[in-house]
């Protein structure tokens, strides 16, 4: 069951930036009131030919189907905002490392532990022979990066060195990097030559340009960025601290059949892809994973409820409070996240569908009300 649950956390991803139907030129309010395109969706009365499946936008009555609980004035444990200098400078060191700007010192140290630098020779096997890519002389490893698979790294911990190390594991689902090892498993046999420290070389001017291929041309540059940044990944991960907690409160009475069959629909098309892809069928693709079609219709209806669920109460909470997201803040967003891909708005929408735009615009429109209303929120300040 491990094997499934992890197979289908991979594709909610695919599932955010995949168009559950046709596109929509309708834009949504959050009172529930649309302004061209197709009619609001009903949950009821309505069949699929009838809506040709356009994107859920949520725009009836969802009281059938959620009731909120406490959303403003959250008691939220913040992590901290601020970023400051030496944070900064901690986040350049390990961009130095991670490009071999630096020097290496081996240390008189005898037992791994965590945060430690190794230098490892490993070889791979998989049904008793060594498989493409699994073997590695003199590899450099940080312990506790995730660079290498689940178990490989934490298994050398307390281990010392010169010796050799049988590590059992399996690839994740889904690997990208050779789909072929995609959940197989292995078993590496690792020895561990030596412990080292990593120091990293002074930044310059010269460096940031040649580390960062020209996007950045100078330290101060690189640092604002960092620093924007960094902030920036703290705000959000209040944000969704915030957004859990709603969503937690809240309690559903019922799932909309529509959104629900939408979102497990999705997925099973894109599994069937990606079985078509290796010469399979769906069935032989989750064997091939550990898996049976009844532990995958299981697990998917269970994460396409949790998905639902957040959508109802983001929803909800913009019904409540009339956040509205009208054209000029459409095309704004759109445009902010086309940017993100180096492509323009059109593209983007065309790619995820309008309809499923919108729905991320609200969602980020929702959740920084969350965010603002939360009890230990404080307006920015200049760190400057």
């Amino acid at each position: 069951m491990k094997k499934i649950v992890a197979l289908i956390l991979s594709l909610i991803s695919v599932l955010v930036f995949s168009s559950c139907g046709k596109n929509t030129d309708a834009k949504t309010t959050g009172n529930g009131e649309t302004s061209g395109g197709t009619e609001a969706t009903t949950a009821e009365g309505t069949s699929d030919a009838e809506r040709e499946k356009p994107e859920p936008q949520y725009d009836y009555d969802l009281t059938p189907y959620v009731k909120l609980g406490e959303y403003k004035g959250l008691d939220v444990d913040f992590v901290d905002e601020t970023v400051t200098d030496d944070d900064v400078q901690k986040q350049i060191d390990e961009m130095l490392i991670k490009n071999e700007y630096c020097t290496e010192k081996k240390l008189n140290k005898n037992t791994v532990e965590d945060g430690d630098w190794v230098n490892i020779d490993y070889e791979g096997y998989m049904d008793g022979k060594q498989f493409d890519g699994g073997t590695a002389q003199g590899a450099d490893l940080q312990i506790g990066s995730g660079s290498f698979i689940d178990g490989f790294e934490s298994g050398l911990v307390g281990k010392t060195v010169g010796s050799t190390v049988s590590l059992d594991l399996h690839f994740p689902e889904n690997y990208t990097n050779s789909p072929d090892l995609s959940g197989k498993a292995v078993t590496f046999k690792v020895k561990i030559n030596y412990i080292a420290e990593k120091i990293p070389n002074e930044i310059t001017d010269e460096l940031v340009e040649e580390m960062t291929s020209g996007s950045y041309q100078t330290v101060l540059q690189l640092k604002s960025y960092l620093k924007g940044y960094m902030k920036n990944e703290r705000i959000n991960q209040n944000k969704n601290a915030v957004l859990d907690k709603a969503v937690e409160n809240a309690t559903i009475i019922a799932y909309p059949t529509d959104e629900i069959e939408s979102f497990i629909e999705l997925a099973v098309k894109t599994y069937t892809e990606q079985a078509e892809n290796q010469s399979m069928d769906l069935d032989e693709y989750l064997e091939s994973s550990g898996s049976t079609r009844e532990q995958f219709d299981k697990e998917l209806r269970k994460q396409a409820e949790e998905t639902i669920k957040t959508e109802l109460v983001v929803f909800a909470i913009a019904k409540a409070e009339n956040i509205v997201i009208d054209d000029e803040r459409y095309n704004t967003m759109a445009e902010s996240y086309a940017g993100s891909y180096g492509v323009d708005a059109k593209t983007i929408e065309n790619r995820i569908g309008s309809g499923r735009l919108m729905r991320m615009i609200m969602q980020n429109d929702v959740v920084s009300f969350l965010y603002e209303n939360a009890a230990q929120y404080k307006p920015a300040e200049n760190e400057n």
